[in-house]
């Protein structure tokens, strides 16, 4: 009997401790709070996001989508729309990047009535500095991303997003 006890106290412990490393260094699950990402996410949604390959990937692509730290607070989950070295502005309704328009078949809606603003005002047009990124929303006319707290620093990425869990009935895995 006593023997028994010890085998499930060591094997319960061991859960416990390879829940804690998967979700502190491997994955995690992320609830989407609002409609900044729609249509790609709805507001109540859940998604994995690999935190592991943050430890190995060295840059992040224009159109990935990752959930960082906003402030000391908030977590975001936003869509990678410039990257360290890239110029990025808006004409015409359109994203330009690097001087070539931009495709986003992922969004039904371009920026609307925000094609006046730079996406982020202190680069004026500039390349955007290392480990800094634009983050938008897909929801353009509806999302607080980089045009109002301005550029991502690399550290704040938590990870990118890489399976929607919930609703059972979106279940998806691509998100680009």
């Amino acid at each position: 009997m006593k023997k028994t006890i010890i085998e499930w106290t060591i094997s319960i412990g061991l859960a416990v401790v390879l829940v804690f490393v998967i979700k502190t260094f491997v994955f995690d699950t992320f609830r989407v709070d609002g409609s900044s990402m729609n249509e790609t996410f709805q507001d109540g949604d859940r998604v994995i996001v690999n935190k592991f390959m943050n430890f190995f990937k060295d840059e992040y692509d224009t159109g990935d989508v990752v959930v960082f730290h906003a402030n000391s607070e908030d977590l975001h989950i936003k869509r990678v729309i410039g990257t360290p070295g890239d110029t990025v502005r808006v004409e015409d309704n359109e994203l330009i990047i690097n001087d070539e328009v931009y495709v986003e078949p992922y969004i039904d809606h371009p920026f609307g009535l925000r094609t006046h603003e730079y996406l982020v005002s202190d680069l004026n047009g500039e390349e955007i500095p290392e480990d800094k990124y634009i983050m938008i929303g897909d929801n353009r006319t509806n999302s607080r991303d980089s045009r109002h707290y301005g550029l991502v620093d690399r550290e704040a990425i938590i990870g990118e997003v890489v399976l929607r869990i919930w609703p059972l009935s979106t279940f998806t895995y691509n998100f680009k």
